[in-house]
């Protein structure tokens, strides 16, 4: 078994402080098949501030949210079944120390940092000697010479949970792509 951990995050800033809307990670073992996040989770939307004290909003993101399909702003803007961000990052703190393997975010300086400074504003410690960089591989395995077959988005984009296991399934495929250009 060869486990990874994939996260993705939606959020109303691109900063470290980014006031977050939805954490979905997935547990993969990349040599097999992916069933759904392990660990996903909604934060309170309403009264932003209030909710996630000291997180950010940027009017940037807002635009941005506001050009998405309208199902990607409906799951990401649903008030039902919220949690306070201590909770999350707490129950995140717990799950991640059960399963302690590389946590590879979509760019250096977003899920993995929003995450590590969410966890700091709560006094807990980030695994930081984890974070690991898809867009770097990806970048890698391409000036490698790598040719990845094509891959299918499934589901709704920039919804966590869709979003987390798509970039698990490319996880896959940049290792796999990886492991054959190696020699004994």
């Amino acid at each position: 078994m060869n486990l990874q951990i994939v996260v993705d995050l939606e959020t109303l800033d691109t900063a470290p402080s980014a006031h977050i809307l939805t954490v979905a990670l997935v547990l993969v073992d990349v040599d097999a098949p992916i069933d759904s996040p392990d660990f996903c989770r909604k934060l309170f939307t309403a009264e932003v501030h209030r909710k996630q004290p000291g997180r950010t909003v940027s009017l940037d993101t807002q635009d941005w949210w506001a050009k998405q399909s309208q199902a990607a702003r409906d799951i990401a803007f649903d008030h039902s079944s919220p949690e306070n961000i201590s909770d999350v990052m707490r129950h995140l703190a717990d799950w991640l120390q059960d399963n302690p393997y590389p946590i590879w975010g979509n760019g250096s300086d977003f899920d993995n940092a929003i995450l590590q400074h969410a966890f700091n504003a709560e006094g807990l410690q980030w695994p930081y000697y984890r974070n690991r960089c898809l867009r770097t591989l990806r970048g890698v395995v391409k000036d490698l010479g790598h040719t990845l077959p094509p891959l299918t988005f499934e589901g709704i984009k920039h919804v966590a949970r869709d979003d987390a296991i798509h970039e698990a399934e490319e996880l896959k495929l940049l290792m796999d792509a990886l492991k054959q250009g190696t020699t004994a």
